[in-house]
């Protein structure tokens, strides 16, 4: 994704939001933590302002957001930032709405200079209870080789989303990732959900997923040739009229096949968000994750929170 292009599709959302009805700012904060089992720490906290088209729109919305940034391993510091402008836009259509979002960000990290990252994401549902979303993204490689050694990636996939049922739904990703290290991933996922119990909200699936590697172990990030994996588990969403929002987490367990040895995984999650289309709103959440391996070869576990709001003016 070109800096001209984002900017171009940035200025048209601009120019459709402030075509429109008065509108209501409001502000955004976030900070998130993870760490892994090779001990590499990744802190970030973001503050940031914008606008919805109206108070009673808030799919339309522009903004400015600055992130500080900070990661640490063993013998290794390094402290960055960003600015980003992000813009959202849904446009009628006979096939219903089609929503664009767009980030663009300039980069800052040591020895790096300036950076031209973001993302541009369009979806929308082209037939009743198939939902779709193309993506488009450029950013960094979070891990201690890979910042040092300035590695990048840019992303593009589809996703869709199927609703048989009530119960019964189906979701799958393909995409590529290239590298600034001339690796080429070409991955795809996929995902399949039946909901036990409407009542209490209990929900259980099967997730799968493969990728290859053109270029593999290049030291920069963990990269074997090719990964396999396949994971089930069990969910669970209540909701909770009292604080605006929803409860959810999910318990899973599986197996990474990491160019031909295999490994079990698992991973735990839980989520305290806000309904969606509410003019306050918030998302907490917390989680472990385990791997095939890592850069090193070793067992790996990356553990993670976030918390995130945004407040109306």
């Amino acid at each position: 994704m070109s800096q001209i292009a984002s900017s171009r599709a940035l200025l048209v959302v601009a120019f459709c939001f402030c075509n429109s009805a008065p509108a209501q700012p409001f502000a955004i904060g976030d900070t998130a933590y993870s760490k892994d089992t090779e001990s590499f720490e990744s802190k970030s906290v973001t503050a940031g302002f914008g606008l919805y088209t109206s108070p009673e729109n808030f799919d339309d919305r522009i903004g400015y957001k600055r992130t500080s940034m900070d990661f640490a391993a063993p013998g290794f510091n390094m402290h960055g930032n960003s600015d980003s402008l992000f813009g959202a836009k849904a446009f009628p259509s006979p096939m219903g709405p089609i929503k664009g979002e767009i980030v663009l960000t300039s980069l800052r990290l040591p020895a790096w200079g300036a950076v031209t990252t973001g993302s541009v994401q369009i979806s929308g549902q082209p037939v009743p209870d198939l939902n779709c979303e193309v993506r488009s993204e450029k950013d960094k490689v979070e891990s201690m080789s890979s910042l040092i050694n300035q590695v990048t990636f840019s992303a593009q996939n589809l996703a869709v989303d199927y609703q048989f049922t009530p119960r019964f739904n189906i979701a799958g990703v393909l995409g590529q990732m290239n590298f600034s290290d001339q690796n080429k991933r070409v991955f795809w996922k996929s995902r399949i959900s039946y909901v036990l119990s409407e009542e209490r909200g209990i929900s259980t699936y099967l997730k799968t997923g493969r990728y290859t590697n053109s270029l593999p172990y290049t030291g920069n990030y963990y990269s074997p040739e090719v990964l396999s994996n396949y994971q089930a588990g069990l969910g669970f969403r209540r909701r909770l009229s009292l604080f605006h929002g929803y409860l959810s987490g999910n318990a899973e367990a599986g197996s990474q096949s990491a160019d031909g040895v295999d490994t079990p995984i698992h991973g735990v999650e839980l989520r305290f968000e806000a309904f969606l289309n509410r003019p306050w709103y918030y998302d907490i959440s917390i989680g472990v994750q385990t791997s095939a391996g890592s850069s090193s070869g070793a067992a790996y576990e990356f553990r993670y929170a976030r918390i995130g709001g945004i407040w109306p003016l």
